[in-house]
């Protein structure tokens, strides 16, 4: 029973810190969204590039400010698979608490890559706004200052996007399948 209490404890502690990144990442995706979604061709395109500036600053503190979160996340899911381990003869529910902490981790990491994947429609949306006759080329310049800052979210200097999510999520449930496959021949 003390072991199955430690583990809805730190399950608990595990979603609890998904769910901060979750709700980290709503409110900035919610600014993107805002971004792409104003009238830009309303505006001169250096208030453009000003409002994505101070919006691609936002998101780079925030990125700096989430990434140890997201590595602890990214910890958690891996030492889930040993954690599973020796509940898998047990009662299925005693697996319920660290299931459920695999599932909320993998969710924080795939709404934060959500957000990068956001940020990278960016320049198509400000590429299409209508910004009046002989601004061509500079709103090609601000499309590529927005492209070439490469918003969204990094961990470890590296950008966090829906492709990476899956390749790690795909490899955790290969290695965690084969691993109950050799237990359950076993």
């Amino acid at each position: 029973a003390g072991r199955v209490c430690l583990v809805a404890v730190s399950s608990a502690a595990v979603l609890s810190l998904a769910h901060s990144v979750v709700h980290v990442c709503r409110p900035l995706a919610v600014l993107v969204d805002a971004f792409s979604r104003e009238d830009l061709g309303s505006k001169p395109l250096d208030k453009v590039a000003r409002d994505w500036n101070v919006a691609q600053s936002v998101l780079r503190q925030a990125s700096a400010d989430m990434e140890q979160a997201l590595l602890a996340l990214g910890a958690a899911l891996l030492i889930a698979l040993p954690a599973l381990l020796p509940n898998l003869a047990a009662p299925s529910w005693r697996l319920l608490p660290s299931l459920l902490a695999a599932c909320g981790v993998a969710r924080a990491l795939f709404v934060a890559a959500a957000l990068s994947e956001r940020c990278g429609r960016v320049p198509a949306t400000v590429n299409a706004a209508q910004f009046g006759a002989g601004t061509n080329r500079q709103r090609q310049d601000t499309v590529d200052y927005i492209a070439s800052s490469a918003p969204g979210l990094y961990v470890l200097d590296s950008r966090l996007t829906t492709s990476a999510v899956v390749k790690a999520v795909y490899l955790w449930c290969l290695a965690a399948g084969s691993v109950a496959a050799m237990f359950a021949a076993s």
